[in-house]
C-alpha cells in the first residue's frame, strides 16, 4: 500500500484562467482531454503567461453531477470568452499530497488529507484540486504519472491561522509561451519552520470555511486522462 507524505502548505491566492462546466461523471473525461488547450489558446491570445502545470477541481452536486473548472494559473486576470473566463485559486492553509499512478487509483490520496485533517482537528474549506504534473500524451505509462492534490483547510491552531506568506515576487516579463509549459516541474519543496510555501504569486486571501472534514473527489471512474497538447498554433 502507497504512503503519502502530506505537507502543511500556506499558499498564496493564484489568478487562473479557466473553463467550467456542469457534468455528469461520464462526460467529465472527454470534456477535459479538449478544455486545456482551449484554456491555453486563450492565456497567450490575450498576451499573459501561464506561471505553472494544469489543474482541475471538483465541487460535487449529488447524483453523479459535479461543478468542475479546469485551466492553469496565470500572472494576471484575463477577459472572458465565450469558453474561457478568470478565477483563482484560494490562499491560505493547505494539506498537500503527492499520488503517482493512474488518474483512477487516487482515493487513497484523498483518504490520507482526509484523515491527516482529523488528526490536526482541521476541517476542509472548500473544494480540494488537482495539479498533473504529467502529460499523459508524451508519457503514455500511468505508472509514472505524478498529481499533487491540494486540499486547503480551516485550522483550530490560532498560530497555523497567523502565519503570513513571503512577500509575493515582482512579475517579470515573459516571452509568450508557444507550447504547454512543462509539467513534469513540481513546486519548490523548500520548507520554512516545516511549511512548504508554494511559489505563484499574488497576496494570500482567506479560505471560506467548510462544514465537512473530509477530503472529497468524484468516483474513481470519474473521467479518462487530462490530455494535453504538446502543441498548438
Amino acid at each position: 500500500m502507497e504512503t503519502y507524505e502530506i505537507l502543511d502548505e500556506l499558499r498564496r491566492e493564484q489568478h487562473t484562467a479557466v473553463a467550467s462546466a456542469t457534468l455528469d461523471v461520464t462526460e467529465i473525461g472527454p470534456w477535459l482531454s479538449t478544455v486545456y488547450d482551449a484554456v491555453a489558446r486563450t492565456i497567450i491570445t490575450q498576451g499573459t503567461s501561464i506561471t505553472g502545470p494544469p489543474f482541475a477541481r471538483y465541487h460535487a452536486l449529488g447524483d453523479a453531477r459535479f461543478d468542475v473548472e479546469a485551466g492553469f494559473p496565470v500572472t494576471a486576470p484575463i477577459n472572458s470568452t465565450d469558453e474561457v473566463h478568470p478565477s483563482s485559486l484560494p490562499g491560505g492553509p493547505a494539506a498537500c499530497t503527492i499520488h503517482e499512478g493512474p488518474y483512477d487509483s487516487m482515493e487513497p490520496a484523498y483518504q490520507a488529507l482526509t484523515t491527516w485533517l482529523t488528526t490536526q482537528n482541521a476541517a476542509a474549506a472548500g473544494d480540494p484540486w488537482e495539479i498533473y504534473f504529467s502529460d499523459p500524451t508524451t508519457n503514455p505509462d500511468p505508472s509514472t504519472w505524478r498529481t499533487e492534490v491540494v486540499q486547503p483547510y480551516t485550522p483550530t491552531d490560532p498560530s497555523r491561522a497567523n502565519r503570513t506568506t513571503s512577500p509575493a515576487p515582482t512579475a517579470q516579463p515573459n516571452p509568450v509561451p508557444r507550447r504547454l509549459p512543462n509539467p513534469t516541474q513540481e513546486p519548490s519543496e523548500a520548507k520554512a519552520q516545516g511549511v512548504r510555501v508554494a511559489e505563484p504569486p499574488p497576496a494570500a486571501s482567506e479560505a471560506q470555511p467548510h462544514n465537512t472534514t473530509k477530503a472529497r473527489r468524484p468516483a474513481q471512474e470519474l473521467r479518462g486522462t487530462p490530455r494535453l497538447s504538446s502543441s498548438w498554433s
